[in-house]
Order: structure tokens, then C-alpha cells, then sequence
């Protein structure tokens, strides 16, 4: 009876039963810090999808490209014809933005719905530089100036653009943006080597983020609110 005792005692009081001691006292700790972790990852989960069914129907994300000057070309090789376009971006442009919010919620959660009104303006040479292949034919006269977004739902109202002293409608574009996936266009024949002046005044809509893209040029932006 003694030898068994002895025996047990030698069993649990060995480094295997050690570590079994220890690894079950491991998990016994990290068992709630796994159950802590999942409640967070949950909540997490909810709350962005609260917040995109707020931001999403107004467009999400803020984002603008443009504007921008489209200029189609031709291009011919031998018995060959190719077609393409080229962009001119703005020499200078400059962003004055004013943003307003409000807090909308969806169950336990909440997010901002911010709106921004941007006056912007400009000067862009009407140059080519290298961006046309050599021996390209550009049509000047079916030029069209561009503003790209991310989605149309942003804009919450028509954009207003005066270009060269000209107002223009800018419409929604079928074609599949440059930077974006969404565009409004209008068409404005020019000549090459001309200089054109614009102005424009926006007013958006979205969440989460605002950013503009415009690798080109002098670009000066102002933001209040």
C-alpha cells in the first residue's frame, strides 16, 4: 500500500506532471482572454457595418480627381489605325473646402455624415508635351474637361464649372474613370497650346476620409469647419 502511494506521489509530483499542471493553468487563463477577443472582434464587425450602411447610400469615402483635360488621338501605321487618349492636368489649382458634419446612428452605433463645399481654381496649358505617342493626330476640338469619384452619390448637387469664362453642365460619364471608377464630363473643344482658365464649386458628401488626386502641378488646399 505504502509502494503505491510512494508511487502516485512520484507521478504527480514529476517534471511531466509539472507541465501538464502548468499548460492547463496556461489555457485556463487564456480561455477568457479568447472569449474577451471574440466579443471585441464582434463588435468590431458591427460597428463597421453599421457604419457603412450610414456612409455608404452618400457616396462613402470623399475623393476627387480633376479637373482634368481629355484629349483624344489617332495614330496611324502603315495600313494600321490606333486610337487613345491623353490627359493634361492643371498647372496650378487650388482648393478652398468647408466641411460640415452631423452624426446619424444605426442601432448602438454612430458615424459622421460630413459635407464639403470646395471652391476650386485654376489655369491649365493646353500642351501635349510627351504624352502623345509620336506621329499621334490629336482632336483638340473633341476635348472634354473630367471630374472622377469614387461614386456619383457624393455629389449632392450638380457641379457648377466655369471654364475660360464658359459655363458648363458637367454630366455623368459612362466611361470607367482614370483614377476613379465614376466620372461627370463635358465636352470643351480648345486649342492646342492655349491656356484655360476654371472655376468650380462643389458640394460633397461621404465619410471616413477626404482626398484629392492631383499628381501634377502646383496644388494649394484650404480647409475649414
Amino acid at each position: 500500500m505504502s509502494n503505491n502511494l510512494s508511487q502516485a506521489r512520484r507521478i504527480f509530483e514529476g517534471p511531466g506532471a509539472k507541465a501538464l499542471l502548468i499548460g492547463f493553468l496556461v489555457v485556463a487563463f487564456l480561455l477568457p482572454l479568447f472569449f474577451v477577443q471574440s466579443i471585441v472582434d464582434e463588435r468590431r464587425g458591427a460597428r463597421d457595418k453599421a457604419e457603412a450602411s450610414i456612409i455608404g447610400p452618400v457616396g462613402g469615402r470623399i475623393s476627387l480627381f480633376g479637373p482634368f483635360v481629355v484629349v483624344p488621338y489617332e495614330l496611324r501605321k502603315g495600313k494600321d489605325l490606333f486610337e487613345g487618349e491623353i490627359l493634361i492636368l492643371p498647372d496650378e489649382l487650388s482648393l478652398e473646402c468647408r466641411l460640415r458634419s452631423e452624426q446619424r446612428k444605426r442601432g448602438l452605433f454612430s458615424a459622421p455624415i460630413v459635407t464639403v463645399s470646395i471652391d476650386l481654381a485654376g489655369e491649365l496649358n493646353a500642351d501635349a508635351g510627351s504624352a502623345a505617342p509620336n506621329g499621334a493626330l490629336l482632336r483638340w476640338d473633341e476635348a472634354r474637361v473630367v471630374l472622377e469619384l469614387p461614386d456619383l452619390r457624393s455629389l449632392a448637387e450638380a457641379p457648377k464649372l466655369e471654364w475660360n469664362g464658359k459655363s458648363m453642365a458637367l454630366l455623368p460619364d459612362a466611361a470607367e474613370g482614370k483614377g476613379y471608377a465614376r466620372s461627370v464630363s463635358s465636352a470643351a473643344p480648345i486649342a492646342s497650346g492655349s491656356t484655360q482658365a476654371f472655376m468650380a464649386r462643389l458640394e460633397l458628401r461621404g465619410g471616413r476620409s477626404l482626398s484629392f488626386l492631383e499628381p501634377a502641378g502646383t496644388v494649394r488646399a484650404f480647409i475649414t469647419g
